[in-house]
């Protein structure tokens, strides 16, 4: 599960992306779908609400 903490104007929510894993019945193997793209390597921080921390500063 990946969360990450977006920003609308004057509401604050939290995206949970779940990636289910699957597994194969013939060959046992486990795939899993690739991870959201993260604007900062592992780090919980959107792009709208690292948008708005870089503007308003």
């Amino acid at each position: 599960m990946t969360e990450t903490l977006e920003v609308i104007p004057r509401q604050w929510k939290v995206i949970q992306t779940v990636r289910e894993k699957f597994s194969c019945r013939n060959c046992e193997t486990i795939s899993q779908p690739p991870a959201p793209f993260d604007v900062v390597p592992r780090g919980w921080v959107g792009p709208g609400l690292l948008a708005m921390l870089l503007f308003d500063k």
